[in-house]
């Protein structure tokens, strides 16, 4: 259960989301240009929104490997890399030979 673990909403990235700017994100994405420009969007000052849609702790899970150049899009982020406390590479991207592997 997600809520013994402190995660109080869980939404889909591609979709519009509500502000939570008292509450940290965990980020969960597959490390594509796609993901990476919401993410990058979330925290760019926009006369659309107010500022950042979330606190000031950002934990950023990608599914496998981040290219290089999707990296350099997040360091170009300021406002996302000041808040960033973990970024890591989960590496869930592979595919099985076999139809009963687990």
């Amino acid at each position: 259960n997600l809520m013994e673990h402190h995660v109080s909403i869980v939404e889909h990235l591609m979709k519009k989301r509500a502000p939570f700017r008292d509450q940290a994100v965990l980020y969960f994405v597959e490390p594509n240009r796609k993901s990476l420009a919401r993410i990058i969007e979330d925290w760019t000052p926009s006369k659309d929104k107010k500022g950042p849609l979330y606190g000031d702790a950002v934990f950023l899970y990608f599914l496998g490997r981040l290219p290089d150049e999707l990296f350099g899009m997040i360091k170009n982020c300021k406002e996302l890399v000041k808040r960033v406390k973990v970024l890591k590479e989960v590496n869930l991207d592979f595919l099985t030979k076999e139809a009963y592997a687990y």
